[in-house]
């Protein structure tokens, strides 16, 4: 379909309007890719969005507050989860150590989620009592099937990552909103709480794991001839900055998301933490919806730029950059404006607290949204020292700034409007640092050309 302009010369196609807004070249396959991801995100989101109001009245703060709990430990486990060499599938040139790199991964898995099982049969009732988490005692089992869960779905997406199969990851999406609303809705209908809800989160990490095997399978490869141990033992060495770097990252990374919860669960109670919980579900809304997708998309990219193309992959972030501002301004401006209202309307009158704490929170995952899918080119260059040090000295801050708010008693609000605060001024401080570290690998390229 095409539009005419005035003088009925020229033909505007939808194609060239798209263009005219995203740019051409590589921008416009990262926008291209992550509208396929959306897709299945938008179906998601539309799921949560119709459910939550649902889900809301069937279950109390303090169910929520054990989910927080529940989901926070889980992403402190994850990091474990394939010792992060599911991040290198996309990398390699050659496919043939790409499906060696599935099955590390596979390998690693099954082992991690072995140990994992054995630790919380004979230690984590002891532990999570040590950490003041004891409504999570009768639901432990849940989490060694959650870790083994993760890492095999996050395995298979960036296999599907890397053959570009973003229609497979965006139904998965819709069928993990589908599968995890259905769970919480029916065992909050039978009043089963809040088993329901942890097991509804469960769902929303690995349904839809079969179509993305069905997209390995498609691989063309024998197994006795392709997989052998010798490739993968140095594909393990040729990569080893990743578990070196990327675990203990990880693992900052999710300390620093969850220390919140945890915080706010010890100082004020699981239900201000079921609020603080729930105000960070629906303001992280839009970043779900597009930030995630987003990464995913650039990530695939970007790997397939390679080392090799510093400044094209710096071309991109930067136009990358300006039109993610563009777009997540306007759901900046609602929540701030429009939250508390919002929250009472949608989810009901006893929710207007975490209402509050979505007016805060709204600016740091505004600077999130904007910053987070570059944090990706720092795998293509191989700098994981660099991701481990941002993600060191985020915690270290954090943890200052938790023992402030401690030592003065502040109230709630405040402490969320000072965590938000800070984390604005990191991720800000974050993207500095990676276009500045593009600009200089970029330079040094260009000199060594020329010499």
């Amino acid at each position: 379909m095409a539009l005419k302009t005035g003088r009925g010369k020229d033909k505007i196609t939808f194609t060239r309007i798209f263009h005219r807004i995203v740019g051409t070249g590589p921008i416009a396959d990262v926008f291209s890719n992550m509208a396929i991801l959306t897709s299945g995100n938008i179906a998601a989101r539309a799921i949560s969005v119709v459910t939550v109001p649902i889900i809301s009245r069937m279950y109390t703060p303090q169910d929520f507050g054990a989910l927080a709990l529940y989901a926070s430990t889980l992403s402190l486990l994850a990091p474990l989860t394939t010792f992060r060499y599911s991040m290198t599938i996309p990398l390699p040139r050659n496919e043939r150590s790409a499906i060696n790199l599935v099955f590390l991964c596979l390998a690693i898995q099954f082992l991690i989620a072995a140990v994992v099982s054995v630790f919380f049969v004979f230690s984590g009732e002891r532990i999570i009592a040590y950490f003041s988490m004891e409504p999570l005692i009768p639901y432990r089992w849940l989490l060694p099937i959650g870790v083994f869960g993760i890492g095999i779905y996050e395995t298979f997406s960036f296999w599907a990552t890397r053959v570009k199969a973003f229609t497979s990851i965006a139904k998965t999406k819709a069928s993990q909103a589908f599968f995890s609303a259905s769970v919480k809705i029916g065992f909050g209908f039978l009043g089963i709480r809040p088993f329901g809800l942890l097991l509804g989160h469960l769902a929303s990490q690995i349904a839809g794991l079969l179509l993305l095997i069905r997209e390995f399978r498609k691989a063309d490869f024998s197994f006795r001839k392709t997989v052998t141990v010798k490739k993968m033992s140095f594909l393990a060495k040729r990569y080893s900055k990743f578990p070196k770097y990327q675990i203990p990252s990880r693992f900052l990374l999710a300390l620093a998301v969850q220390m919140p919860v945890f915080f706010i669960a010890a100082t004020y109670g699981t239900d201000i933490a079921g609020f603080f919980g729930m105000a960070v579900t629906i303001v992280a809304l839009p970043m779900h919806l597009f930030g995630q997708t987003l990464s995913q998309a650039y990530y695939g990219e970007i790997a397939r730029m390679g080392k090799s193309r510093i400044g094209a992959i710096r071309q991109l972030s930067i136009g990358l950059m300006k039109r993610l501002f563009f777009v997540s301004v306007p759901f900046f401006l609602i929540f701030v404006f429009f939250a508390p209202d919002l929250f009472r309307i949608v989810l009901g009158e006893r929710w207007i607290e975490a209402g509050k704490f979505a007016v805060f929170l709204s600016f740091y995952l505004l600077s999130q949204f904007i910053s987070s899918p570059f944090v990706h080119t720092l795998n293509v260059l191989e700098m994981q020292s660099l991701f481990f040090l941002l993600n060191a000295t985020r915690v270290g801050f954090l943890f200052v700034l938790f023992a402030i708010c401690k030592f003065f008693s502040l109230p709630p609000m405040y402490s969320v409007a000072a965590y938000s605060f800070f984390l604005t001024a990191h991720y800000l401080f974050t993207l500095f640092i990676i276009l500045r570290t593009l600009y200089k690998k970029e330079r040094s390229f260009v000199n060594s050309f020329e010499a």
